[in-house]
């Protein structure tokens, strides 16, 4: 609607105004590193087993919700939180890599 009425800087404008620290967020919690590819090899080599995701929660309204998911390994146990599934499942292999002293954007 911003659009049709103003144009395109008005909306880029509006958008940076309202939504460009939620943008950054979800960029940075995506950096270019995959957590969950980089886990899922270091777990097949040492534990034989694939990480189990699982979402345990979400919060707030449906157009701008946070979820919750838990990472089980054995006895590791890590949890992760994002703007989506992906994002928090992402969350949760960081934080399981940190862990386990394997983050390599760590390094």
């Amino acid at each position: 609607a911003i659009y049709l009425d103003s144009g395109y800087d008005a909306t880029r404008h509006t958008i940076d105004l309202h939504f460009s620290s939620l943008i950054e967020r979800d960029i940075a919690s995506t950096s270019h590193s995959d957590y969950k590819s980089q886990l899922q090899e270091h777990i097949q080599t040492t534990h034989g087993i694939p990480p189990r995701y699982t979402v345990i929660g979400e919060t707030g309204p449906d157009h701008n919700k946070t979820f919750i998911v838990q990472l089980v390994i054995e006895d590791l146990t890590t949890e992760g939180e994002g703007r989506s599934k992906k994002i928090a499942e992402q969350d949760a292999a960081r934080n399981a890599l940190d862990m386990l002293g394997k983050n390599e954007d760590a390094r």
